[in-house]
């Protein structure tokens, strides 16, 4: 967090000084926040993977092809009709609830956030919400 916040200050000295408008060094900003939270996205996975792995011992025989976290993110965006080229700041996270495995998929698209629950084992989905990225 520390370094992102460096990040966006020194962005933001840099744009200032090379006489960028305001709203090229706001679009420059969310770019640079953009490229750091899908670097912190990718090293949470990586390490939620990790625990998952060592966590939850391998069913000798299941009922259900476990959900990867790619499927789960398909699932989200099919529901909307939605491709990701058209939502921004995709996150997803496997979280254990009550015993229950479930991704977490969040993203933007227009003036909407939106957060999905999804099955770890079913694929279905078990919440969607909506929100306004104003509020």
């Amino acid at each position: 967090m520390k370094q992102l916040i460096v990040l966006l200050l020194v962005l933001s000295l840099l744009l200032s000084l090379a006489g960028c408008s305001a709203a090229g060094a706001a679009r420059a900003l969310d770019a640079a926040e953009d490229r750091m939270e899908e670097k912190l996205d990718a090293a949470e996975d990586s390490v939620e993977n990790a625990v998952r792995r060592s966590l939850i011992p391998e069913p000798a025989e299941s009922v259900f092809e476990p959900v990867t976290k790619d499927r789960a993110e398909q699932i989200a965006l099919d529901h909307l009709g939605l491709s990701k080229n058209q939502v921004t700041r995709l996150h997803t996270e496997y979280e254990i609830d009550d015993g229950m495995g479930h991704y977490d998929v969040q993203f933007r698209s227009g003036d909407w956030d939106y957060e999905f629950e999804i099955h770890a084992e079913t694929g279905k989905i078990l919440s969607c919400d909506r929100d306004s990225k104003y509020d």
